[in-house]
């Protein structure tokens, strides 16, 4: 049987209206051919539908196509093809939205999201649909939708990561944070969004990249980085003095440049999914400046309380700091 003759009777056997001798044909094919003519016949299909097919609808696709099959199976003696196309259809996958109608205009409108989380502690890697490499730092979550890839490159960002950009110049790729975009072609940035910091910063490692804020716009050259104020929308372009510790966090370093402790606080919760509380007020303002390779958090709190009169304790999750004076 060609192709053609296969894919025939095939979509009269899911419209349900194959006749017997249709059937007699289908369930006399070598379950060999019966596979190459079907495996041909969705890959078609999927090439001319050109979309991506959310899981609860796969899930349902492939529900109906087996009810059509035991149907058929109970009422032609299809008893046999019945486990031939029960394990082509799960090989198959996503190609069963064409074969049974499915197109984007009835499913475009139930667009899913999809997140990766990074909880208080960790550090979590994905992989986006084309190709991007995206390294989420602590108690941060990245989200796209179903459409990414075809229509757009967004995604939308609460916390920081780092994002390793596949080129793709009719697609720009973006990120989405509520106080400021960046977008990009192809290149290498950070961006820091926590929503407890009062500022969102990105940082350009490689190419170029464009943030957009509060109606304005700036364009980034390599080695430099933009602070955004989030209450008043003010901005600085900064260029980095030592453009090897531009993104100090994804080789398990700390770079602190006059943050107080305060601030630093909040980095380390973050960090080592810790509580951080301060016995005396003053504490909070000690700040501090350098690069600490060793990020473990006894050698950080080392660090800390061996340049400033402060001292700490911890009691199961909680770091209290106190003045040491």
């Amino acid at each position: 049987m060609n192709i053609r003759e296969f894919s025939r009777i095939l979509e009269k056997f899911f419209q349900g209206s194959s006749s017997s001798e249709d059937n007699r044909l289908l369930r006399d094919l070598p379950e060999q051919e019966m596979e190459t003519l079907f495996d041909e016949y969705a890959r078609s299909k999927w090439e001319n539908a050109g979309q991506a097919i959310p899981e609860d609808v796969r899930i349902r696709i492939k529900d109906k196509l087996f009810r059509k099959i035991q149907d058929a199976g109970s009422g032609h003696g299809m008893q046999s093809p019945k486990k031939i196309f029960i394990r082509v259809a799960i090989a198959a996958g996503i190609c069963l939205a064409a074969i049974l109608g499915y197109t984007a205009a009835e499913y475009g409108h139930r667009q899913q999201t999809f997140e990766v989380i990074a909880d208080r502690g960790q550090k979590s890697s994905v992989t986006l649909p084309d190709g991007t490499a995206v390294t989420l730092n602590s108690a941060s979550r990245i989200t796209w939708r179903s459409d990414y890839n075809r229509k757009n490159r967004t995604v939308g960002l609460e916390g920081e990561a780092y994002f390793e950009v596949a080129k793709n110049e009719k697609v720009p790729f973006t990120v989405r944070t509520g106080k400021m975009d960046v977008t990009a072609l192809g290149t290498e940035f950070d961006v820091k969004a926590y929503e407890e910091d009062p500022y969102v910063t990105a940082t350009l490692v490689k190419g170029s990249i464009r943030a957009d804020f509060d109606g304005q716009s700036e364009i980034l050259v390599p080695d430099q980085y933009i602070v955004v104020d989030k209450t008043t929308g003010k901005s600085e372009v900064v260029t980095a003095e030592n453009p090897e510790y531009l993104v100090p966090w994804k080789n398990d370093e700390l770079l602190f440049a006059g943050e107080t402790l305060e601030e630093i606080a909040l980095v380390l919760e973050r960090m080592y999914d810790m509580e951080v509380v301060f016995m005396d007020e003053a504490a909070k303002d000690f700040s501090y400046t350098g690069l600490i390779r060793n990020s473990s958090l006894h050698n950080v709190l080392e660090l800390i309380s061996g340049t400033s009169p402060v001292r700490y304790t911890i009691s199961g999750n909680i770091i209290a700091f106190s003045d040491a004076d």
